[in-house]
């Protein structure tokens, strides 16, 4: 597949803290997702910001054409990482939390397969 075909399939999280979700997840960006009224940043990784208003401000992208989420959202969805569970609340935005994504079957942490 082509970088120029890649679409963004969406994140496969369906369960948080063992429970499942009746609300869909949005990607901010490729490390932060959004539903059900919290906002999560995922543990493990960094990836560079989208383009999003801010207000009545527009921030484009660290990165022109940059693919992060669409390639992770597919290694996530390929890899079985469907599960997310809430670590801590994050000292640097109190209204987000850090979680964890990882493979319910065999425990393996998306942060972690990403960058080894």
């Amino acid at each position: 597949m082509s970088d120029d075909t890649l679409k963004d399939i969406g994140n496969p999280v369906n369960t948080v803290d063992g429970k499942p979700i009746d609300f869909p997840l949005k990607n901010l960006d490729a490390d932060t997702i959004k539903g059900g009224g919290k906002t999560y940043r995922l543990q493990g990784f960094n990836a560079p910001e989208t383009a999003k208003m801010h207000g009545n401000i527009f921030i484009p992208n660290q990165m022109p054409n940059d693919l992060t989420q669409e390639y992770v959202n597919k290694f996530a969805t390929e890899g079985g990482y469907t599960a997310l569970e809430t670590v801590k609340r994050d000292p640097s935005f109190p209204n987000r939390v850090i979680a964890r994504q990882f493979n319910p079957d065999n425990n393996d942490d998306l942060g972690s397969a990403l960058i080894s």
